[in-house]
């Protein structure tokens, strides 16, 4: 039996379709994430650069698909770009302050009711 990229080759021109095995892996998840956001969030690189800005969104699709930090992804990950380009590239590109300089979030004001008893 032969092979392509379509299916098996069943006769000459009559090809029969591979099926899906029912299943999404992470892979497939994390490339459509990555492609995804790249395709709506640019971000500027130089010509020359060594990071690109599909390293950039991996790294942030894989540390929220870790539920980690960038910084931690990074360091533990060989091929990644170092965590300050990757931080540097989105502080920029979405105007966040760094964390040290970020004020907590503030709830709701509520009134306290003191109960005499």
């Amino acid at each position: 039996m032969v092979s392509n990229s379509e299916g098996y080759l069943l006769a000459e021109g009559v090809f029969k379709t591979q099926q899906a095995d029912g299943s999404i892996h992470e892979n497939q998840v994390l490339n459509f994430l990555v492609n995804t956001i790249d395709e709506e969030v640019n971000l500027d690189f130089g010509p020359n650069a060594e990071t690109t800005s599909e390293d950039v969104h991996e790294v942030l699709v894989g540390a929220c698909a870790d539920g980690t930090s960038v910084s931690t992804l990074c360091e533990k990950s060989e091929d990644s770009p170092h965590h300050n380009t990757v931080l540097y590239h989105l502080h920029k590109k979405f105007d966040l302050e760094p964390q040290s300089t970020r004020r907590p979030p503030r709830g709701p004001r509520t009134t306290s009711t003191r109960s005499s008893t």
